[in-house]
């Protein structure tokens, strides 16, 4: 059989601007708008759970999809008919999967009631949650997507997740047929770019996948999904990098005096007048705080917060000895090519790009210290 678990959105904070008695009316007001679309399609109500309907289809997974998807048409028109009375949207969530189930009844000789026991109902109702992650309100298992015979045509895999309870992952479907129509065709446009960019995000690579998730959101604005994955991926793809940061510095740091001979050595043969800043210098303390500095940056990689004050004073301090911008770039070559030099095999393409975007951002955090300290502020930000 397949299950259909609805719930409506907020409807805690909906309740508490409401009496008891006011409460009750809305809730039977609300399922007896609902129900006919449950009926209608093959199917008969389990039980109400507070505001919720749990739904069951004996004759066909199809049955269970149209019911859900006329829950929101109808959720539609009731919509229309708040508007009326000066009340706000509801929003609800549903969910479905299809599997094996026992129907009987439970209780004792003063209190019995008939129920469906299965693992089938507890992942439906899992995955009635899932809707609120993704900001959809109708998503389906893939045991339900497999056994569907009439082939909709607004359906898209959105996800393989882990589920409370569940030891294995369970792929997910949202249905959209019950979006407005713009949004519908724009999500079926946009089908195969989405999944073009779901594939590249399971391959970890975020950069291309926040870019098709991106190419998505410009055709498509209000493919909520396509959001959530674009935050996704800067999230992950930052902690991607942080990740080859982390494992390639504990590489430098085993080659740290290396690290800085090679530097100072690359650095005065490819900028000859940098040497003049070092005349007075002690340069084992200068290739100390050389260290230091490499060392800041990899101990405060998951705090960018205290990162960026950190290397804002260090750009600061750096105008006195007479850096100016067109330093930072030149600096940055022989940064890369000191880590290049240090790493040998190690030094692959990710983590040269991890690398040079690490320096970029240094460098443009410290540019914005010397600027502030040019522009006679304490380079505080407001």
């Amino acid at each position: 059989m397949s299950v259909l678990f609805s719930d409506i959105r907020n409807f805690t904070r909906l309740s508490e601007q409401m009496s008891p008695e006011k409460t009750f009316q809305f809730i039977n007001d609300y399922l007896s708008w609902m129900n006919p679309a449950i009926l209608q399609n093959n199917g008969f109500i389990d039980k109400y759970i507070g505001d919720g309907i749990m739904a069951l289809f004996a004759q066909s997974p199809d049955d269970a999809v149209k019911a859900g998807i006329g829950l929101l048409e109808r959720l539609n028109q009731y919509n229309q008919h708040r508007v009326t009375q000066g009340k706000s949207d509801l929003e609800i969530g549903i969910g479905i999967n299809t599997g094996v189930l026992m129907l009987g009844t439970v209780g004792s000789a003063n209190r019995m009631e008939n129920t469906v026991i299965s693992d089938a109902v507890n992942l439906a109702s899992r995955i009635e949650q899932l809707t609120k992650t993704y900001g959809i309100p109708l998503l389906i298992s893939e045991s339900t997507f497999n056994q569907l015979k009439e082939g909709l045509n607004y359906i898209r895999e959105i996800d393989h997740v882990k589920v409370k309870g569940k030891s294995q992952g369970v792929t997910i479907y949202e249905v959209f047929a019950a979006d407005p129509l713009p949004i519908r065709e724009q999500k079926q446009q946009t089908l195969t770019l989405f999944q073009q960019a779901i594939e590249q995000y399971r391959l970890f690579s975020f950069e291309r996948a926040e870019s098709l998730f991106s190419e998505c959101l410009t055709l498509n604005p209000f493919d909520k999904v396509a959001k959530v994955y674009l935050n996704r991926c800067q999230e992950k793809y930052y902690h991607f990098k942080v990740s080859i940061l982390e494992e390639s510095f504990r590489l430098l740091k085993q080659h740290s005096d290396q690290f800085t001979d090679v530097f100072y050595t690359c650095l005065f043969e490819k900028i000859p007048e940098s040497r003049a800043m070092f005349t007075q210098t002690d340069m084992t303390k200068q290739k100390q705080k050389l260290w230091g500095s490499v060392e800041l940056v990899y101990e405060n990689l998951r705090r960018p917060e205290l990162l960026s004050g950190a290397l804002k004073g260090l750009g600061a301090t750096h105008v006195q000895y007479g850096i100016e911008s067109q330093h930072y770039q030149r600096a940055g070559e022989v940064f890369l090519e000191t880590c290049a030099t240090c790493l040998g095999t190690a030094w692959t393409p990710d983590v040269q790009e991890a690398w040079a975007d690490a320096y970029a951002t240094i460098q443009a955090l410290m540019l914005q210290g010397a600027e502030s300290i040019n522009n006679g502020s304490t380079g505080r930000e407001n």
